[in-house]
């Protein structure tokens, strides 16, 4: 008898949201980057007396306010938008290994691992999101959004035998509460543990939140891994394909 192999493969989009505030340019060349620059008479970038620090610019022309039916502008060395942010992924496109026989079962893996880079002294989200739901599907089937048993992630991926389920699962320095672990056997527990390959989750086309941290990463960065599970139950007869997810990365300055 033929057994069937499916291939997997998940497909990133970036996003790139700065949170109350404003997106800004910077020019750069091969050995600098100025973020900001201003042509004026004097000023001072810092100045401290006490408790009190005042940044101030003398001189300056073409500043304030002004807008049109698609933009809006704070023009001016001081209204700018000091904050940085920077996301990337060190791959856009991950193939899930091994391949899987439809009539045998068994379970894939794969992982990328995601770089946030700000300045912001708040910090920084990192959020994921599926474009579809099923996230993971080809064009006669699919595989089930992993459901955990409660409301917190599950500590061991769980595989039925008669199912096919997609999750995933955050590993980092900076991963939410929702995703550590009591290193035993429960997930969403509070200033937890990061167990290798524990607690898992199933994507949503709303977003979730993965990672966080209130001060900056600059300048090396706050690396997440993600790691994906597409699992086939020894008694599922999956439809014979290649089988895409499109997932959303969105990181948003505090």
């Amino acid at each position: 008898m033929k057994d069937y192999k499916k291939n997997f493969l998940i497909i990133f989009s970036l996003i790139l949201v700065i949170a109350a505030g404003g997106v800004w340019g910077a020019m750069t060349g091969g050995t600098y980057k100025i973020d900001s620059d201003s042509i004026n008479a004097g000023g001072i970038d810092y100045s401290f007396s006490g408790d009190n620090q005042i940044m101030d610019t003398l001189g300056e022309t073409a500043t304030g306010d002004s807008s049109s039916t698609n933009f809006s502008l704070s023009a001016g060395y001081r209204q700018m938008e000091e904050s940085s942010l920077a996301l990337s992924v060190s791959s856009q496109s991950v193939n899930l290994l091994p391949d899987l026989g439809g009539l045998t079962g068994g379970t894939s893996t794969g992982q990328t691992i995601i770089t946030v880079t700000t300045d912001n002294s708040a910090g920084y989200l990192l959020m994921v999101q599926s474009a579809s739901s099923p996230a993971l599907s080809s064009v006669s089937d699919s595989f089930a959004d992993y459901a955990s048993a409660g409301a917190v992630p599950d500590y061991n991926f769980v595989l039925s035998i008669s199912q096919s389920v997609f999750a995933f699962t955050p590993e980092g320095a900076d991963i939410v509460d929702r995703y550590l672990d009591d290193g035993a056997s429960t997930c969403g527990v509070a200033s937890g543990s990061d167990s290798l390959n524990r607690c898992w989750d199933g994507f949503s086309t709303s977003t979730r939140i993965i990672s966080s941290r209130g001060a900056e990463t600059s300048p090396s960065g706050a690396t997440t891994t993600l790691v994906f599970s597409a699992g086939i139950g020894a008694n599922r007869a999956q439809t014979e394909g290649t089988y895409f997810a499109t997932t959303t990365v969105t990181a948003i300055a505090l």
